[in-house]
């Protein structure tokens, strides 16, 4: 069961992290439906990068706002940041090396990691 579209009751109370985070709401749903049509292959590349991008760009700019307003878990974000940045590397290099069947492993990773991170860890500098 793949998360389906932005909910209000997701906001961090940023609009930016916000408007970051349906990012990756929108990858989980392009991800979603591909694979429902049986077309998972066809978006998985051009998927891994724009997660890829996502997650560099959200980060970065995510851990300059929690430096910011001296949030006490910034170690613990960026521990989990690169934990995230660590799969999606995995992903990228498996694809390169021809393993096609990654969505079945990819969606529920970026389910989890939405409802575990940013519904849990996130929240607390809402």
């Amino acid at each position: 069961m793949a998360l389906k579209g932005w909910d209000n009751s997701f906001s961090v109370n940023d609009n930016t992290m916000d408007a970051d985070h349906q990012k990756l709401i929108n990858n989980i749903s392009i991800l979603h439906e591909a694979m429902k049509m049986g077309k998972s292959k066809s978006v998985l590349e051009q998927l891994i990068n724009d997660v890829n991008v996502y997650a560099q760009t959200h980060f970065s700019r995510e851990e300059q706002y929690l430096t910011q307003i001296k949030h006490t878990e910034l170690a613990a974000q960026k521990e989990q940041h690169k934990i995230f940045l660590d799969k999606v590397s995995e992903f990228k290099k498996n694809f390169a090396n021809g393993q096609t069947v990654l969505a079945v492993e990819m969606l529920p990773f970026l389910n989890q990691w939405f409802l575990n991170h940013i519904m849990k860890i996130d929240m607390k500098y809402k």
